[in-house]
């Protein structure tokens, strides 16, 4: 990718009230997050390191009571 960054906005009923945030895949860091007066959303900014491959991953939310998972898709650039 020329660009290492990358931002996410995730749309959910309540997914900003879900403060963790946990991404599993070699060269994705979350470098952070964002909440929004809307707690429907929330932006996540990541750096994806030159060497990453594409491919799917999980992005997991959660807080005490709930927790939630959204694939998401890392395209060839």
């Amino acid at each position: 990718m020329k660009n290492d960054n990358l931002q996410i906005m995730v749309h959910d009923s309540g997914i900003g009230q879900l403060n963790r945030v946990r991404i599993n895949h070699p060269g994705v860091q979350l470098i952070k997050t964002e909440k929004t007066d809307n707690i429907n959303y929330l932006f996540l900014n990541l750096k994806i390191n030159k060497n990453t491959k594409p491919g799917k991953f999980d992005i997991f939310f959660s807080n005490k009571n709930k927790s939630r998972t959204f694939s998401y898709e890392l395209k060839e650039r």
